[in-house]
Formats: structure tokens, sequence, C-alpha cells
């Protein structure tokens, strides 16, 4: 919603747009020296129904309630809205629900379980509650004598991603990681 302007790069729109599944659509509000390129920019998305120019409308018509996500582009907004986070959050919570909130649950639990068997073999020490409600897919553990910013480091230099806090490493799994990844930690 909002002049369609160079400053405000709106074709920015256009090409998150064509990143995000086939069910995204948008609907521009506004007018602005743009329109006419930006129309042609989006002419396949205009034909594939995901892209449609309202053009200027009244503020109090500007809104519509079947929208999920209003972008306000005005010359009295304090700073710029993150687009391309909101439309990525979205997709995060279509790939969620596509999947099914249980499951991914569920492979988090098993992949840290495995993460905390492998651990306790290898003798470290689990400080994370393992069981009932307070279980989670994030792991703490003690690496007894070692420098755990110097393991830290290490862990960086291999790509295995993880934190200390206080004292200890900390390892937050999620439903893409796989045992291949808790292999890869504790060697």
């Amino acid at each position: 919603v909002g002049r369609l302007s160079p400053e405000k790069q709106p074709q920015r729109l256009l090409e998150m747009l064509r990143l995000l599944p086939a069910h995204y659509r948008l609907t521009l509000v506004g007018d602005g020296p743009l329109r006419a390129q930006l129309q042609q920019h989006g002419a396949d998305l205009q034909r594939s129904h995901r892209l449609r120019f309202a053009g200027a409308l009244p503020r109090e018509q500007a809104f519509c309630a079947d929208w999920q996500l209003t972008v306000l582009a005005s010359r009295y907004e304090g700073g710029s809205l993150n687009v391309p986070g909101m439309f990525g959050l979205g997709a995060s919570i279509d790939l969620l629900q596509s999947l099914g909130v249980e499951n991914v649950a569920a492979a988090i639990l098993d992949i840290t379980d495995h993460l905390c068997s492998r651990l306790e073999e290898g003798g470290f020490r689990v400080v994370s509650p393992r069981e009932g409600e307070r279980r989670s897919g994030i792991v703490s553990f003690e690496f007894p004598g070692a420098d755990v910013t110097a393991v830290r480091r290490h862990c960086l230099e291999q790509h295995v991603a993880l934190a200390c806090r206080a004292g200890r490493i900390r390892v937050s799994a999620h439903a893409y990681n796989n045992r291949d990844d808790v292999d890869r930690l504790i060697a």
C-alpha cells in the first residue's frame, strides 16, 4: 500500500513473489511512476493470477480483510519493514504445517535422544532434562577438562554450529538434523 516509486523499490516484492510457492499472491495498492514498468515486469505473475494491481484507493478502502499481510509504504514510516523476513516466516509456517507440528516435534526429540546416548557413551555429562515434559530439542552437556570456547571454535570450523553457555556446550537440534550430524559432532 503506497506510492510505486524508485526509492521504495517495489520491484523487490515481485522478485520475492517469484521465489515463493505458487499459492502466494500479491496485490499492489497504489500508483506512481513505476506502475507501468512493474506491470510489464510482472506480466507473467499477472497472467498466473499471482499479482494484481489495485491502483490508488481511498485510505479507508486500501485494506482488505482477506489479506494475510499488509505492507505500508509511506513517507511517514519510521523505518523499513522486514518484508523478506515476513515472506520467509510465512513460507516457514507453511512448511511446518505441511510436515505436521507433531511430526517435527517427534523428529527433534528422536535426534536429541540419539545425541544424548552418544554423548553419554563418549563420557560427556548431559545436564539437560531428558524425561517427560521437560525434554526438548536443546541439549547442554559438560566436556570435563576442555576449554568449551576452543571446542566451539573447532566445531564451527567443521561446520557444526553450537553455543557455549555457563561453561557448557549447548546444541539445538531441529527436524532437518540427522544421525550423521550427531556423528560429526561427536567425532
